[in-house]
């Protein structure tokens, strides 16, 4: 199934019941590279949002990553989904930073 029919798929579903995109949101907490990409991606206007999430998707199609973390990100193409992520993100961030804090 291609990440573009999973998406259609995964949008009947609340982000929470999608088990893929509650373990793409784990593992943003947990590595910081993704977390980063993700988040200079979601910072984006909705346009250039899903320009680079398409991109993404193709790029990570192309290299033969799991279906199942293409469709996660291809999740966030849905506007509501990529704000709560976002906050989601940032909260991690703040977090992060506070405990660098001496």
């Amino acid at each position: 199934m291609l990440a573009e029919e999973r998406y259609e798929k995964m949008t009947n579903q609340s982000a929470g019941e999608n088990e893929t995109f509650v373990t793409l949101i784990r593992v943003t907490q947990e590595d910081q590279e993704i977390r980063e990409q993700l988040f200079g991606i979601l910072q984006q206007s909705p346009f250039h949002r899903k320009s680079l999430l398409n991109s993404l998707v193709k790029a990570l199609t192309i290299k033969g990553a799991p279906s199942d973390f293409v469709s996660a990100i291809a999740y966030l193409l849905d506007d509501r989904i990529a704000e709560k992520a976002l906050e989601l993100i940032k909260n991690k961030q703040q977090k992060a930073g506070q405990q660098q804090d001496p």
